[in-house]
């Protein structure tokens, strides 16, 4: 195994969806950082999905930084949230 010495301003761990959308945030300020990850980048979505899991969010919140979301603005009941 190879130790990094370089410094950086943050260590993202894991390269899942989180972990990349915080490396682009980061990115995107200038920061210097590394993303961990145990195996594969995105490995749990290659190996360990399931047909019957759904999501309790929008979908427009599970959209990349910096990708367009080809969906309808808004799917839900704006006075929920005061808009």
């Amino acid at each position: 195994m190879t130790i990094a010495t370089d410094i950086v301003d943050a260590v993202v761990i894991g390269a899942g969806w989180a972990g990349l959308g915080v490396s682009h945030a980061l990115a995107q300020r200038g920061l210097r950082h590394r993303v961990l990850e145990r195996g594969r980048i995105g490995e749990t979505w290659r190996t360990q999905r399931w047909d019957s899991f759904r999501l309790n969010t929008p979908n427009i919140q599970t959209v990349m930084p910096g990708d367009t979301y080809l969906g309808q603005r808004w799917c839900g009941d704006r006075r929920i949230f005061g808009l």
